[in-house]
Formats: C-alpha cells, structure tokens, sequence
C-alpha cells in the first residue's frame, strides 16, 4: 500500500524551461463549499497529495491518504504545509509539466512528505520574497533551527533524523486594507489581469535586469516569447581611483558651457578635477593667487557673462567637502562568471552566457564625475549616457508590478531606490493624504454619476472601449487610496490591493504603449527627471487644478529635440488658457531637459496615465516591495529539505 503514495518533485529549471506562469492565490484560507462531502473532500485533497487517483468513495483503501486526510474538518486545510504552499502557488495536479511524481514510502509522523532540492527550495523562495531571520551567509552552513518569512507566511526549518525538515505556515492575516470605493475596486478587479513572467522574477531575485536589445522603447508587453537581454549589476569592486579618460580642449569647453551659472567653484572641479581636491588640502595654498585659478579666470574671459559668475571662492575659508560618495556603474564582461550570482543564475536554470551586459561600481567624488562629464546621474547611480541608460531605460519599461510583491536583493532595491529617490523625498515631504485632491476629481465625478456604473468587462461585452475619464478616476482614486495607506506606515497592504495595482498598471502600460513611442518618453521622463516630477505633484495636487474633460482631450505638451545635443530632447508645457490657468505662476517654468525623449505632442489624458503609472510603480517598487537574501544559501542550504 504504501508504494501506491507518489508525492510531485518541483525543479526550479523545469519551471524556468515551460516558461511558468504563476498565478499565485491569496494567503487567506479558501474554505470548501459545504455542499461538499467529506468523501468527496478526500478525494480531493488526496489528488492534490499526488496520491495514486483515489476515487470520491466512502471506501478509501489507501490507510496512509486516510491517515493524512484523518484530521480533515470542515473548514480546515489538510495538515501537510506542503499541499498549502502548492495550492497557493496555484500548481495544480493538472499541470503535469510543472512537476514530476515519485513514490514516497514512508511517512513523516503520519503525514506524507514532500522532497525539495535544497538549492530550488531557496531559489523559489527567494523569487516569493522570503527572508531570512538571520544574516543570511555563502560561506556558513544554514544554522537550523531558523525561520524565513515572506509575504505568503512563514518557513519553519529544524533538524531531525530525516535530515532538514520545514514547514510552511500560511499568513493567516488579512493586511491593511485601502478602504477603496466598491466601484473602483470593481472596475480594477475586472480588468485584464497583469501578466507575471517567471523568468523575469528569477533574474530580479538574484539581482538580474531584463531588457531588451534591439529597440530601447520596447514596452513592457514586447519581446516575452523572445530571449531577452539581462541587465546586472554587482556590489563595489573595489575603491582604488578610477582614471578619467583623456578630454579634448573641444570637450572640456563644452562641458564648461553646459554648466551655465556655475560657480568658480564648480567650474574648478570640471577643468582641475581630484588636483582640486589636493590643492585645498595643503595648508600652504591658503590665500594664494594659484595657477589653476588664473587658469579659470582666463577661461572665463571667453565664456557668456552667465558662466562662471557665481559667487567667489574665499581663498580664506576653507570649503567643506562632501563625504558622500558616487556610484560610477562600469561595464565589466565576465564579471558573472567570478561572482556567486552566475552559480545562482546556473542552478536556476537561466541560459545567460552571452546575454547579460555585467557591470560593476567604483566610489567616486563629484569632482571625479564632472571630469568624466557624459553621465546620467540618478540618486547616487552614475550612468554613462551612451551605452548604459538606453538598456536603463528598456529594463525599467520591463519593471512592471504583476500581480505580486516586488521581490528583488538588496543591492537591487538600493539602486531603485536611488532612481526613485526624487519620487519618495517628494511624496514624503507631501503633507497631503491625497495626491490628486477631491476638488480636482470633482469634474469626472459628476460626469461619472449621471451614467450607470461600468465596468472594464461589461464594456468588452458592449463592444464600446471604456472612457478615459472614467479610467483617470479610478486610477486617481487607487493612487489616493495606496499614498495614504503607504504614508501612514502600513506598507503591508493586501495580496488584493497589490493585483488591483497591478492590473492599473497593466492597463496604463497598454494603453501608453498604443498611443505611441512618446506617450512612453513621457513616462521616462516622469520617472527620471526630478523637476518635472516634483512640479506635475504640486501642479495636479493645487486646489486650483480641475481633472476635467476640457484638459484630458486637448494638446498641452509639446516635445521637441534640443539643437546640438544628440538624443536629448526638451519637455515644453504649451501656453494654452487652461494650462496657464491651473499652473500656478512661481512654478511655469515649463521646460524640462533629459535624454533619449523623442519629439511628439501629447494630450492632458496621456500627461496623467504617464504620472499615475510612475507612481503605481514606485508603489511598487519601493514602500511595497519584500526584499529576498535567501538567494545566498544556495550553497549552504542542506542539499535535500523534506517539507511535511
């Protein structure tokens, strides 16, 4: 009898080869109808346990299915954690090419067990953003006993004489709810679902980047049945000097011209660079006319008045430096074969010899970064303009919420958290709950009540696309609802919340995506460029503003490319009526620089899809996010882990 048990083995690399699709359930309990039998309940749960087809009879011949089904009441879940975790990740019996099925002879303390590979266990684990209770190490041993927690519940490890043993406890708690008005929580809920790729997951919990290649606008929906690149970024390699490459006299004059009403300060770190630094460290320079200064103040001879006329240096007062450091990302091939990150990649099953763009870090000064002159800076991040930010700006097109917690290492979470460092210093500085104020969604509310409520699959089935204004204010009341819930330290929101977010998310990625490459540079824009954020913020939270259907059909950006300056393009707000009527006059000044932006004319409901889906992503980017480092005990970890 006991030869008939066959428990499912999942391998991490099986689920990576069929491109799994997870559909993850919600952590809350899912009681059985009690229409049904407590027979027909066992053959059920019995074809979840993989046991040999029981039929749904009164007579169960199998003794150990009976055993393990014994404690069974109504209501309950079977007693073996591993039937639980299956269920929430939504494998299911039928999906026979997820898993493969060997006999289990013998019981674990009555209860059927299910082995894990210990290194797929981990790699799954850490794509659910589990977390170690621990510092997680890859150099000691796993110390058992230990706990992991994620957002699913908890995995409980202990030694025994089987060897490790876990067991999963499901989060029993509902999280923090948003309180969302019915109808908007409806027409999210009906929504197409936001589509979570696995493969995509399983590089971001080792710290992996998808991207694609061939056409840096590519959006989110593009190139998934194609092999993408990989984006990867390690720790600091080290913190000797990084040599500047060589400047032609023409590159340095047009790094000083770009650097319009600057200091002679600054413009001394951008013509002396680190020998600045050495020349304010020796106590013997104080108050004298050095060359590097007469140097300056014969290149300011030939500059426009504007350049170079800051305020004076006080050869008498010494300036403080900064201490904080710089990131300068440097494209580094190999790197992964000489970092446990490529063993990690190996085990999972992710074919990335050839495909991943592998760069590493070096702390630099901000006099070392005016030297180099052709970078980005984002937060912290220093990133060459060149080669570099158009796969940044492709692998963040591919960084969409999907329909679970963002689930990325540490060092990945610092390096978005530098890229959305604008976006939280300014929500956090808002003292709003409400990012869009009730005055100015009053216009679309009153047009929304004189119709009957809608909802995204009853307009499929009416066959009439489902209005913009309808769409900007549920997406603004969801936004309302996640910035108070965030602001107000509940960051644990609802596995319910999170698939509404992302379905908004999804929904705005399609419709930007079909309108055209700049509705999705404006987005770029959005996220990248700190002015222009923090000015939309103020702009769309004034009482003056009015979300109406005058402003969401009718032009009021313009873009165009900026004269002798390749891929850079110019943000302009047009001077209509409307605009210069909510806009209020300290902050028009409505011209935003930033690279790889092409021309285009965009309408007031574009303007707001782009700002609502920054802000769905850094929801869920960053104050939502479950970061992993469970990824580090793919070697440590016990080779087999039985899960009862």
């Amino acid at each position: 009898m006991s030869n008939r048990i066959q428990t499912p083995i999942v391998r991490f690399a099986k689920l990576v080869k069929n491109d799994w699709q997870p559909t993850l359930a919600n952590s809350l309990p899912i009681p059985r109808a009690h229409s049904e039998s407590k027979e027909e309940a066992f053959g059920r749960i019995g074809n979840i346990l993989g046991a040999i087809a029981l039929p749904a009879h009164p007579r169960l011949a199998d003794c150990e299915a009976q055993a393990v089904l014994s404690h069974l009441e109504d209501g309950d879940r079977p007693e073996a954690s591993w039937v639980n975790f299956l269920d929430v990740l939504g494998i299911q019996p039928c999906h026979t090419e997820l898993y493969e099925l060997q006999p289990e002879p013998e019981l674990f303390k009555g209860i059927v067990p299910m082995r894990w590979r210990g290194r797929d266990f981990a790699a799954l684990c850490s794509m659910l953003g589990f977390q170690a209770a621990s510092t997680a190490s890859t150099k000691t041993t796993m110390e058992l006993p230990t706990q992991w927690s994620g957002p699913l519940g908890w995995m409980q490890f202990r030694a025994s004489s089987e060897g490790c043993v876990v067991e999963f406890r499901l989060r029993m708690g509902e999280g923090c709810p948003t309180y969302l008005p019915y109808d908007t929580r409806e027409f999210f809920k009906n929504a197409r679902a936001a589509p979570m790729h696995f493969v995509r997951r399983a590089w971001q919990s080792i710290g992996g980047y998808v991207y694609d290649s061939l056409d840096s606008s590519t959006s989110a929906g593009i190139g998934v049945n194609c092999a993408p690149r990989i984006l990867f970024f390690s720790g600091i390699r080290d913190k000797k000097k990084v040599k500047p490459p060589p400047r032609t006299v023409d590159e340095l004059l047009r790094q000083v011209m770009a650097k319009k009403g600057a200091s002679d300060d600054d413009l001394r770190n951008i013509v002396l660079g680190s020998q600045q630094e050495q020349w304010n460290d020796d106590p013997a320079n104080e108050g004298s006319d050095s060359e590097g200064s007469r140097l300056l103040d014969g290149l300011s001879q030939l500059l426009p008045s504007d350049v170079g006329r800051g305020p004076r240096h006080n050869p008498g007062q010494r300036k403080t430096k900064d201490s904080r450091k710089l990131e300068l990302l440097t494209e580094d091939p190999g790197l992964l074969h000489t970092v446990a990150d490529g063993t990690w990649a190996d085990t999972r099953g992710l074919h990335w010899r050839n495909r991943v763009d592998e760069y590493c870090r070096f702390l630099i000064s901000d006099a070392e970064l005016a030297i180099r002159g052709n970078c980005f800076r984002a937060g912290n991040l220093c990133i060459d303009k060149t080669k570099l930010l158009p796969r940044v700006k492709s692998a963040l097109r591919f960084l969409r919420p999907d329909g679970f917690y963002f689930s990325p290492t540490h060092l990945m979470a610092a390096d978005l958290k530098d890229i959305f460092e604008h976006v939280m210093s300014q929500l956090s500085t808002c003292k709003k709950s409400d990012i869009f104020s009730p005055n100015a969604m009053n216009p679309l509310q009153a047009i929304r009540q004189g119709q009957p409520m809608t909802t995204v699959s009853a307009a499929n089935k009416q066959k009439h696309p489902v209005q913009p204004h309808e769409i900007v204010l549920h997406a603004a009341t969801l936004v309302n609802a996640v910035h108070f819930a965030t602001q107000n330290s509940r960051n644990h929101l609802r596995h319910e919340e999170i698939k509404l977010l992302s379905n908004a998310s999804w929904m705005l990625t399609q419709i930007l995506q079909h309108t055209g490459p700049c509705a999705a540079d404006f987005e770029w824009s959005v996220m990248m460029c700190a002015p222009l954020f923090e000015h939309l913020l103020k702009w769309f939270g004034s009482e003056d503003f009015k979300l109406d259907t005058e402003f969401l059909d009718r032009p009021c950006v313009a873009i165009e490319l900026v004269d002798g300056e390749e891929n850079t393009s110019k943000i302009r707000f047009e001077n209509k009526g409307y605009v210069n009527k909510m806009w209020p006059s300290e902050r028009l000044t409505g011209t935003y620089m930033l690279p790889l932006v092409g021309n285009g004319d965009l309408d007031g409901k574009t303007v707001i899809y782009g700002f609502l889906n920054v802000l769905f992503i850094y929801f869920w980017v960053i104050p939502l996010r479950w970061s992993s480092d469970v990824q580090r005990y793919d070697s440590t970890i016990p080779l087999s882990v039985t899960m009862v």
